[in-house]
């Protein structure tokens, strides 16, 4: 339970730490207010074409941990992919992966409530959004004392490496065997 929980505070930690520094980023390398959009919306953009069959895939398959891992490795190369970018138009792609990461977030929040009774699972999802959100949160900090202490491209180097650190923890959570579902 709680690395599944810390697992949801690494995935956003390493998506959020870069993100007060990429559009004035962006802008620094000549991207356009457009490019600047589309370079926000890909985020959005990704979650919107990735999440549901995500979740459902995951549902069939009966699995959870494998997703949780893929969305880490997502996020982290995606953070990769915005520090070694050499264009906008690559930023606006490695940002996308960054969203499909986060689009795996469906999948943390069901293994996290699986190490709870189900009458408890409300009491689960506010956990695993407080972890999410207390990320976010702390990931702001981080990121503009990163930059302002080690220029611009750190802080997704940072998201890359807390992305390599969730892979780690997401790695040694230990999921339930999913049920056999039995067919008269």
């Amino acid at each position: 339970m709680v690395l599944a929980g810390l697992s949801s505070f690494l995935l956003f930690l390493g998506m959020y730490v870069y993100v007060p520094t990429l559009t004035p980023y962006a802008v620094s390398m000549g991207a356009s207010m457009t490019v600047v959009g589309l370079l926000v919306g890909s985020y959005g953009f990704s979650q919107l074409l990735f999440r549901i069959p995500i979740g459902v895939i995951s549902d069939r398959l009966g699995r959870r941990k494998p997703f949780v891992m893929a969305g880490m490795i997502c996020g982290g190369l995606g953070a990769l992919g915005l520090a070694l970018s050499p264009s906008p138009f690559f930023l606006v792609l490695s940002r996308g992966l960054v969203g499909v990461g986060a689009s795996f977030y469906v999948t943390i929040t069901v293994l996290f409530a699986s190490f709870f009774p189900m009458d408890k699972s409300f009491r689960a999802m506010t956990l695993v959004q407080v972890a999410a959100s207390s990320s976010v949160v702390l990931a702001s900090l981080i990121g503009g004392f990163v930059a302002g202490a080690y220029g611009w491209v750190a802080p997704f180097y940072v998201g890359a490496g807390i992305g390599v650190v969730g892979l780690l923890v997401a790695g040694a959570i230990r999921e339930k065997e999913p049920e056999q579902v039995r067919v008269s």
